[in-house]
């Protein structure tokens, strides 16, 4: 008698109630199993036959639900595929925070609202606090280079913390308005991605958010913290008038700017890619310009003459033809970003 398991490499977790989110670990994909499919999906703990499975879930036929777990086995929910290796993008998980957030605890809601409109309060404050304590910012900015030329092993070991507490913060403020939505947060960790060293939150599951606005309170929710952080910053160097701590202050106020500019970037998948993708409403955007330049460039050097008159109708439109425009020039840059960055990082030490 046959028994079904779902591999370990599965996560599921509740969604609207009746729902299941699942999370795959070997791919990286979440997606949605409705109340029918979640529970056969229940019943797949290795100590089921199909029999069983039917008596828990009557409204299916035992041939449906030979069919729906199929379909399972076809999305790989029964063995762990190895993950393929890309060196460009390397990940450590290092915990799951759907076990240390509730949607609907207090914690989260404070700190979601802290989230939303404290990084304001905070920022005004710091920089206001700032202006009205320091009196001689020429002669302050002087003191702190002088510290800086005196930085110590222990000073620079406190800044790479700290920095790094800025960097975790960044990701907790993605995982906090995630959670205060319901989304599933399979994973929080670390990685390389194209040789950048960086933190990461999975919050695949906000493509499951039927709000825009949700969805870009969300991915923008780190760059407000990173905001509310400088603000604190300027605050601390106001109140602690030391060479010391302006030269703290300062780095960090650098290091929060620095995360907030390369959050700004689209040509990266960070925050400010999927920000772009949800404003235009373009899932996969890289993926589709990258698909549709090559495809355009196969067609530009391909002798089929019949194809090349149905493409210039297709484009005739103004919009056609500004999306086929728009498309191109974003894979352009997209493909010729990251090798002008390592190109430019490498020079350097070569020179």
């Amino acid at each position: 008698m046959k028994m079904y398991q779902i591999g370990s490499h599965i996560d599921a977790f509740p969604y609207e109630e009746t729902k299941l989110s699942i999370y795959n670990k070997s791919t990286g994909k979440t997606f949605v199993l409705g109340e029918k499919e979640a529970c056969v999906f229940k019943c797949l703990n290795g100590a089921n036959s199909l029999s069983d499975i039917h008596k828990q879930c009557g409204f299916y036929s035992k041939e449906e639900i030979e069919k729906l777990i199929n379909a399972f086995g076809e999305i790989g929910l029964f063995e762990s595929g190895k993950r393929k290796f890309n060196p460009l993008k390397i990940k450590m998980r290092l915990f799951n925070p759907n076990k240390l957030m509730k949607e609907d605890s207090l914690t989260t809601k404070v700190l979601h609202y802290l989230i939303l409109w404290g990084w304001l309060a905070v920022l005004l404050t710091g920089v206001f606090m700032f202006r009205a304590n320091i009196n001689n910012p020429a002669m302050y900015a002087s003191e702190i280079l002088f510290a800086l030329s005196n930085i110590s092993t222990w000073d620079i070991v406190a800044v790479v913390a700290l920095s790094l507490v800025c960097l975790s913060i960044h990701e907790f403020a993605h995982m906090i308005t995630a959670r205060r939505y319901g989304v599933n947060v399979p994973e929080i960790g670390v990685m390389l991605y194209f040789l950048i060293p960086c933190a990461y939150t999975n919050i695949t599951g906000i493509n499951l958010l039927k709000s825009k606005g949700k969805r870009l309170v969300v991915l923008l929710s780190g760059s407000l913290v990173n905001l509310g952080i400088i603000g604190i910053c300027f605050a601390l160097m106001a109140l602690i008038s030391s060479p010391i701590m302006g030269m703290y202050g300062a780095i960090l106020i650098l290091v929060n700017l620095g995360t907030i500019f390369m959050n700004t970037l689209v040509l990266l998948k960070f925050d400010g890619y999927y920000v772009l993708e949800t404003i235009l409403d373009e899932p996969g955007l890289r993926e589709k310009a990258i698909t549709h330049l090559f495809g355009f460039l196969k067609l530009l050097f391909s002798k089929n003459k019949e194809e090349k008159k149905a493409f210039s109708s297709r484009i005739k439109s103004e919009n056609t033809l500004l999306i086929h425009l728009t498309y191109c020039f974003y894979a352009v840059l997209s493909l010729s970003y990251v090798p002008f960055v390592l190109v430019n990082t490498v020079i350097p030490f070569i020179s």
